[in-house]
């Protein structure tokens, strides 16, 4: 219970924000609210902890019955579609405040044509399917059936698109179109990638991802383990 008046109080936090300042106040405001609270954010929600992803290793038979079962349930549409697998890997190990533990784990696949990555994910509870790709002129493309209520503007060099379908042969489809349609409209294309290429692509899209949500407010500071090396 005395959760839900934590996540109340920074609801209504943000509102007051939102409602009292300019749009430039509100971005420093915000950052401050949210660093202070971060101690706490990270404690009750592990989302909010930002940390390295590890990439480890996942050994089949270890993994959780029911992420097991997704990965079964779902990999056949990859497999399908052309996709090579590229491994299960463990990206984080969480223990969450009121007790139980589960590693967030994805199963990763590389495209026929080498231009898209896909994914089968299990992170903090929630399961979803997805694609990534990279355009030569370094924009990163994403596609999921995950929601997402506030999508990143373009111009942050990142574009996600949202597809509510279980189907992962949907996810391939929307996301190719999708690609198609960006590569045009920037008159480039996609790069090649390697299956080497999956740890630095993943990162790429979560420091564009962070940065984003610096850049709006959402985060005090981008993660030093992400920050862009000059």
């Amino acid at each position: 219970m005395w959760m839900d008046w934590v996540w109340l109080a920074v609801v209504v936090g943000l509102t007051v924000v939102s409602f009292l300042a300019s749009e430039q106040l509100k971005v420093y405001l915000a950052s401050l609210f949210l660093g202070w609270l971060r101690p706490l954010t990270e404690k009750v929600f592990p989302v909010f902890k930002l940390e390295p992803w590890l990439f480890e290793p996942a050994i089949e038979v270890n993994l959780p019955a029911g992420q097991r079962r997704f990965f079964e349930t779902h990999a056949p549409g990859f497999l399908a579609r052309g996709f090579s697998p590229l491994g299960d890997f463990v990206l984080r190990r969480d223990r969450l405040l009121w007790g139980g533990a589960e590693p967030s784990c994805s199963r990763y696949f590389l495209s026929r044509d080498g231009r898209a990555i896909g994914g089968i994910t299990c992170y903090l509870g929630s399961q979803s399917i997805e694609c990534m790709s990279v355009l030569l002129d370094g924009m990163y493309l994403e596609t999921s059936n995950a929601v997402c209520s506030q999508l990143p503007p373009r111009e942050h060099g990142l574009q996600f698109f949202i597809v509510l379908a279980s189907d992962t042969a949907a996810v391939i489809e929307h996301h190719e179109a999708c690609v198609e349609k960006a590569a045009s409209e920037r008159k480039t294309q996609a790069a090649t990638l390697q299956p080497g290429d999956l740890i630095a692509v993943a990162n790429y899209g979560r420091q564009l991802a962070m940065g984003s949500l610096q850049r709006q407010g959402m985060l005090v500071e981008v993660p030093e383990f992400l920050r862009r090396v000059k």
